[in-house]
């Protein structure tokens, strides 16, 4: 937990790095140290998937900020990025909640807090009116 809660602080820095929202153009020093000493209490304990999903995460939160402009959110890097660890974040998630054995009633469902992009299926004997999202 709170290794989680350090990378999502981490990419939170990334965040108002990109946007401007922090007071200097440079990150500060040893910005990434508290969820890079928490990544290695958690690679010693968790299992390999879940230490292999967590260390994508801290990369990829670390490279969102370190390789961010300043105040530049119309780069094009910024939200390629942003996606990146948005995708490596759900994953480590998904394990992690599975290696605690945390019952998920479907796999295929986002964890609360994530929406997947994908309309829902419509059901059969359903009308696009049942489903107003699906229809074109």
């Amino acid at each position: 937990m709170e290794f989680y809660e350090a990378v999502k602080a981490l990419a939170r820095t990334a965040y108002n790095h990109g946007y401007g929202f922090t007071d200097e153009p440079e990150l500060p020093e040893g910005w990434q140290s508290d969820a890079f000493a928490k990544l290695a209490q958690l690679e010693f304990y968790a299992d390999r998937p879940v230490a292999a999903a967590a260390s994508a995460a801290y990369g990829a939160a670390w490279s969102w900020g370190h390789f961010g402009e300043y105040d530049d959110p119309d780069d094009p890097g910024f939200y390629e990025r942003q996606q990146k660890y948005e995708e490596a974040e759900l994953e480590m998630l998904l394990l992690m909640r599975r290696s605690l054995s945390i019952p998920e009633a479907d796999l295929a469902l986002p964890p609360p807090g994530y929406t997947y992009e994908e309309a829902p299926a419509a059901k059969e004997g359903s009308t696009e009116a049942d489903h107003p999202e699906t229809s074109s």
